[in-house]
């Protein structure tokens, strides 16, 4: 059984009141001798509202329910509160949940590091000297004219020849993908842009209806080229619109690195400055 204890989702800085629903339906199956065992899980996003935004899920370490005493429902819920605090992200507030998830962002770029685990290092304290640096960062992307990707300018993490010749490799893959698919993709956009009330359904809206249609739209193009032209047409949709839907990632991230490097450079040594300082304090916290 999965249960949402907030009751809603959000994309704020904590975790919401936690309701008492799923601490009653725990305490009453112990009291009745069941064997209750809760698994806390937190979902952690880069940015939710963009399209392919990276997502972890983190497993929090199981707890084995016990009976309690007089208050049952009282000592589960404050069980799974704490597993929750443990296992989620909580800050005091959105402006430091934004500067938390640019510094996490910033300990994954050219690593294998945990996005996840970088903002739980970073949870409870930034350092003053990160704090400066991203703010040198941001101040410096502001008057360059540096563009963004996770809140923080990218400057290329390998040559610039090499990234720039991935750009031009990957981009007509993603403008072929595009054009082969635009009738879902404009769908698609249009709901992430109207549907939504908040933040946090924007990506529900976008694959709520673009997966479905973009399942209607692949399977007319498939039976529709079969039967019109060549079965070769449809292979080639399928593998196009697969790869370029891998490479939109890739492309944006190479598409800033580079305009950074040829048009905001001045970007480039404070965000080098922020990498490394970043990447000494996640090693030794």
């Amino acid at each position: 059984m999965f249960v949402l204890p907030e009751g809603t989702s959000t994309l704020g800085p904590r975790h919401l009141p936690f309701k008492p629903g799923a601490a009653q339906i725990a305490a009453a199956a112990v009291t009745r001798g069941a064997s209750v065992r809760l698994v806390p899980l937190a979902i952690h996003y880069e940015r939710a509202w963009s399209w392919q935004s990276r997502v972890e899920i983190v497993i929090g370490a199981a707890i084995q329910l016990e009976a309690a005493g007089a208050n049952p429902p009282a000592a589960a819920m404050q069980t799974i509160s704490d597993s929750l605090e443990a296992t989620g992200v909580n800050v005091d507030s959105e402006q430091i949940l934004r500067a938390v998830e640019a510094l996490a962002f910033a300990g994954t770029l050219g690593t294998d590091h945990s996005y996840a685990q970088n903002l739980k290092r970073l949870e409870r304290n930034i350092p003053t000297e990160l704090r400066t640096n991203l703010e040198e960062v941001w101040n410096t992307a502001r008057w360059s004219g540096a563009w963004l990707f996770q809140e923080l300018p990218l400057v290329p993490t390998h040559s610039l020849l090499r990234e720039l010749l991935e750009l031009l490799l990957l981009f007509p893959l993603v403008a072929a993908m595009l054009a082969l698919n635009a009738p879902v993709c404009l769908l698609a956009s249009w709901a992430s842009r109207r549907l939504p009330d908040d933040l946090n359904v924007v990506a529900f809206w976008r694959a709520a209806v673009g997966l479905p249609a973009g399942i209607i739209w692949a399977l007319f193009l498939i039976v529709g080229s079969s039967l019109k032209f060549s079965p070769w047409f449809a292979l080639c949709y399928l593998l196009l619109s697969a790869v370029g839907v891998k490479a939109v990632r890739p492309l944006k991230t190479r598409a800033v690195a580079v305009h950074n490097a040829l048009l905001a450079a001045r970007i480039e040594p404070p965000m080098r400055k922020l990498m490394r300082s970043v990447a000494e304090y996640l090693a030794h916290a």
